[in-house]
């Protein structure tokens, strides 16, 4: 058979570019959640850029499962 290298194997992506995301804010008194466009693909341990759907601002997050996104404080 043959062998793979780590290298050759894509890991697919959790979260991908114009994706309707979960943004997860989380810090020691509070947590709250927002829906979030992501502005990037990435896998599971990736930061990516999205776009807050209330405030329009561009936020950058670790993507943590399909479909959410954290942004700690």
């Amino acid at each position: 058979g043959d062998l793979f290298h780590r290298q050759q194997l894509e890991v697919p992506p959790l979260v991908q570019a114009g994706e309707r995301v979960t943004l997860m804010y989380r810090s020691k008194m509070l947590e709250a959640s927002v829906s979030a466009v992501a502005l990037e693909s990435g896998a599971l341990g990736d930061t990516v850029r999205m776009k807050n759907e209330s405030s329009k601002k561009i936020i950058s997050g670790v993507i943590t499962a399909q479909g959410i996104v954290e942004v700690k404080s």
